[in-house]
């Protein structure tokens, strides 16, 4: 079974998250020269509308996205490690080599995602809906 920390995580309001991910996009755009990286780690996040967002290399470590609109979102590379990911929509979001690796993803759904070369050691993915996605060189065992 997954665990999560049980401290308070971190709050952030829309106007300051806006900017997170604009700054982010800068940095993806700039190759790192302008903007910053999202570090987003350990944040509150549930029930946000994230969809379409380009969250590509973030640092999402710890993070409670639980109820989280992420359909179609760019999270290539990202760092979920031990996010909460329950109930989530991940319909067609992009999620390949994103670290997944503790992460809690029960009831989520994951229909049409990009899991290729994803870790998902210790990935609790009960009940979560995996219809249509690609799992391709995936780190399940281990």
């Amino acid at each position: 079974m997954t665990t999560h920390p049980t401290t308070a995580r971190r709050q952030i309001n829309d106007n300051d998250l806006a900017k997170i991910i604009a700054d982010h996009e800068l940095w993806q755009a700039r190759l790192g020269k302008a903007g910053a990286r999202a570090d987003l780690r350990d944040t509150d996040l549930r029930d946000n509308d994230l969809r379409d967002a380009n969250l590509r290399g973030a640092d999402l470590r710890g993070v409670c996205l639980r109820e989280a609109d992420l359909s179609g979102a760019d999270l290539n590379d990202a760092n979920l490690r031990g996010a909460d990911l329950r109930g989530a929509d991940l319909r067609y979001a992009n999620l390949r080599g994103a670290n997944l690796r503790g992460a809690d993803l029960r009831y989520a759904n994951l229909r049409g995602a990009d899991l290729r070369y994803t870790d998902l050691r210790g990935t609790d993915l009960h009940r979560a809906d995996m219809r249509g996605a690609d799992l391709s060189d995936a780190i399940i065992d281990g």
